[in-house]
């Protein structure tokens, strides 16, 4: 709001602007003349002129805003999708990918999406023929880590050793050899984990195993890195 000459403005505006009062006096023919300065008319008209202006910057702060918001909008409009993408595929859905966006920064991380999606999908199609190979063979395919821990088993194993695939899921490799033979079999376990030239070849041993209702068979062991 805009203040007219004969308003009164805000105390704090008066003692910020204000003079101090001056008095002077002086003697006439009939007595004495005294003349008080009041600044009031001056503060009225400072106070009047400091209001538009502040008025003014207050509008164009608020248009500024505005205009910030509803741009920041249109540029961040992308997010939406991209977490939607995200979230997706953290659910297991390797097929989605992100549109193309306008804004460059964002353009460059739907490509590398799509990018990483794309190798996502065909790794897992990979990795489903090959178990499928695997559960479809007649040997018994066990895959384990470094520390023999089970991570992959396969019907065949399954009939050879008598044990199901959620009895040895994460279990240690152990349990299938009989522990006269532990020490030959981590011997030459250790030997194909730091030989390189050891790697790159199928490294056999013959070993007995053992099933689960105890009983010690002969088998041949291929490890294949």
């Amino acid at each position: 709001s805009t203040y007219r000459m004969d308003e009164n403005p805000p105390q704090w505006f008066v003692k910020l602007l204000a003079p101090p009062m001056e008095t002077k006096s002086r003697l006439i023919n009939y007595g004495r003349l005294v003349v008080q300065t009041n600044p009031t008319g001056a503060i009225k008209e400072a106070w009047a002129e400091t209001s538009h202006l502040l008025m003014t910057v207050l509008l164009f702060f608020i248009a500024l805003n505005i205009i910030l918001y509803l741009m920041l909008g249109k540029w961040l409009r992308p997010i939406n999708p991209m977490l939607n993408a995200i979230e997706k595929m953290g659910k297991g859905n390797f097929s989605v990918r992100l549109p193309k966006f306008s804004v460059p920064e964002f353009k460059l991380i739907a490509d590398n999406f799509n990018k990483m999606g794309l190798s996502l999908e065909s790794f897992i199609k990979e990795n489903n023929r090959l178990a499928l190979i695997a559960e479809q063979t007649a040997d018994a395919v066990i895959i384990h880590d470094s520390d023999l821990n089970v991570s992959f088993w396969n019907s065949s194993a399954e009939k050879m050793f008598g044990y199901n695939n959620k009895e040895l899921n994460n279990q240690n490799l152990s349990v299938l050899i009989p522990k006269r033979y532990a020490i030959h079999h981590n011997s030459h376990f250790n030997l194909f984990l730091k030989n390189k030239k050891v790697r790159k070849i199928e490294h056999s041993l013959n070993l007995f195993g053992i099933t689960k209702k105890k009983k010690e068979f002969p088998l041949e062991i291929g490890l294949n890195p």
